[in-house]
């Protein structure tokens, strides 16, 4: 009688789990979430901009308004011919009448008709002092003059460049990460239907909008195949379990037999009930439809951050629940019905002595020996190997991280041009600073005495009579002999005095005034040069 008692025991610990409707619940709800990640939208790349909460843009948009300011910027350093045609409605009033001046066609090559309308408008509210121009021209003072745009032109423009070409990485990185994204969403998408129902719409998947309906003839199902053909065991064919996660959902919910369809969801009724019997993609369809409906409403969008983690996460849940759903009745009778053999189960299924197996074929599939709701993924679990659509699912999570980091990329180039923004603002801005006249380098070296004084006197050192004789000071302490400080603006000045008092009429007077002019021109251009600053640099204006 004890050992009596200890068997009915014993068999009422092992069939705990046993129950009479949505045993495959759980492997459901896995499904379900990895369905909707892999066919909801996927969040647009955006950064936040301003205090606070700030507002969300993209970063194509967020570098375009640094391109717009930044242009008003240096359009304020234009060369003159710029100016005139900007200013000039009337003259310049579009590209052909450009191209017919030749003094300013070289400005304009490549701009056209709107090109011109959008930089005269930019013009205008740099010289214009009225509405928002005025905000414009309050901080940065514009107009500039001829002297200061000629100062500025060439740091600003350099800045410009390069920021039009952080502007084109930019739009090269983020077209690059949305062909990524579009490429990932086309691979999860035939990770749930299987290629051949993907292809026809495979041009109209968008990551920010849901997955396109597939065609009903091409859902993943054996044409005219009934539940345990396409189920029991799954394979590399066509249409077989393992091919795409329709057919797994469909297969973990279905019974072999026309009868309760329950193991999912108690409210889930397949138009066609039998599935003892062959049935069509189109019917295989429509239950999947119907099953679908009742997964948990998400509608959520995720970013392309936080879906290939979400992923990733669904993927192990899937595959830690292999060969966990069962009922023991007994133990296994042979080394090949031991437990290993359950390993790549995945739904409800039932052990005792015989080998388990996922044979649907059942009033009741989940409560009979060598019968079960499940798929048999033994086949493909070789070492190196996967479930086909889990590689999908795995290839596109490699696409989306991909992405992620061109995203990356992305959103540190607007703040490198947001910099380059800054340093041309702070240009600007400085303009008073940066301004340094040629006279006031004349002044500042013109106290210098010239090397011939310097040599002339030095030969006299150790000797103060013929250093004090020759127009030199001398140093008592060193013994040096040394020329006299500003005797060099003094001797230009003296020599500028009487350059006219030695010409007899108002004539050579006038050249010889004219003649110093050119000369001294020559010499502050020399010196503007030799300060880095070329007199007319051209400018890099319109991109």
């Amino acid at each position: 009688m004890a050992m009596q008692i200890g068997f009915f025991l014993a068999i009422i610990v092992l069939t705990t789990g046993v129950q009479a409707a949505s045993e495959n619940q759980a492997e459901f709800g896995q499904l379900c979430h990895l369905y909707q990640l892999m066919t909801e939208p996927i969040a647009p790349i955006t950064l936040t901009q301003g205090a606070g909460e700030g507002t969300k843009t993209s970063p194509l948009a967020a570098v375009q308004n640094i391109m717009a300011r930044a242009q008003k910027l240096n359009i304020s350093v234009a060369e003159d011919g710029i100016n005139t045609v900007l200013a000039d409605k009337a003259k310049y009033k579009n590209k052909a009448a450009i191209d017919g001046d030749k003094a300013v066609k070289g400005y304009f090559t490549d701009k056209t008709d709107d090109d011109i309308t959008r930089l005269r408008a930019e013009y205008e509210e740099i010289t214009t002092a009225s509405g928002d121009s005025a905000a414009f021209r309050k901080k940065y003072g514009t107009p500039l003059n001829k002297q200061q745009r000629d100062a500025l032109r060439a740091p600003i423009s350099t800045l410009y460049v390069q920021l039009i070409g952080v502007r084109d990485e930019i739009k090269h990185r983020t077209e690059l990460a949305y062909t990524l994204i579009t490429s990932a969403r086309v691979t999860l998408a035939k990770a749930v239907y299987g290629d051949a129902a993907v292809a026809p719409i495979k041009d109209q998947i968008k990551p920010e909008s849901p997955l396109p309906a597939i065609t009903a003839a091409n859902f993943p199902w054996h044409n005219t195949g009934d539940r345990n053909a396409v189920c029991k065991t799954a394979g590399t064919d066509a249409n077989k379990a393992g091919m795409a996660l329709a057919t797994d959902m469909l297969c973990i919910c279905l019974k072999h037999q026309a009868n309760t369809h329950d193991a999912c969801s108690t409210s889930f009724a397949p138009t066609q009930a039998a599935y003892n019997t062959g049935r069509t993609p189109a019917e295989a369809q429509a239950a999947f439809t119907a099953l679908t409906a009742k997964c948990q409403n998400s509608q959520q969008t995720y970013s392309i951050q936080e879906l290939p983690h979400l992923l990733t996460s669904a993927v192990a849940a899937i595959k830690a629940s292999m060969g966990t759903n069962h009922v023991t009745a007994a133990a296994a009778n042979t080394a090949a019905n031991t437990p290993g053999k359950k390993a790549f189960f995945y739904g409800r299924f039932f052990l005792e002595g015989s080998a388990p197996a996922c044979d649907a074929n059942h009033a009741s599939p989940n409560e009979t020996a060598a019968k079960g709701i499940c798929i048999d993924y033994s086949g493909l679990m070789k070492p190196g190997s996967d479930i086909p659509w889990l590689k999908l699912v795995h290839s596109g999570i490699n696409q989306l991280q991909t992405a992620e980091k061109e995203e990356s990329a992305v959103i540190s180039l607007v703040g490198v041009a947001e910099g380059l923004e800054t340093q041309m603002e702070s240009l600007l801005l400085m303009k008073s600073l940066l301004t340094l006249t040629a006279e006031t380098l004349l002044t500042a070296t013109s106290n210098q005495p010239s090397v011939e004084k310097q040599n002339k006197c030095a030969k006299f050192d150790k000797n103060e009579t013929d250093c004090t004789n020759n127009n030199c000071d001398y140093d008592n302490t060193t013994k040096e002999c040394k020329s006299k400080a500003g005797t060099e603006n003094t001797a230009g000045a003296k020599a500028a005095t009487t350059g006219c008092a030695v010409h007899k009429d108002e004539a050579a007077c006038h050249n010889y005034k004219t003649k110093n002019k050119q000369n001294l021109r020559g010499g502050r251009e020399k010196m503007v040069k030799m300060k880095g600053r070329p007199i007319n640099s051209k400018v890099e204006v319109f991109s």
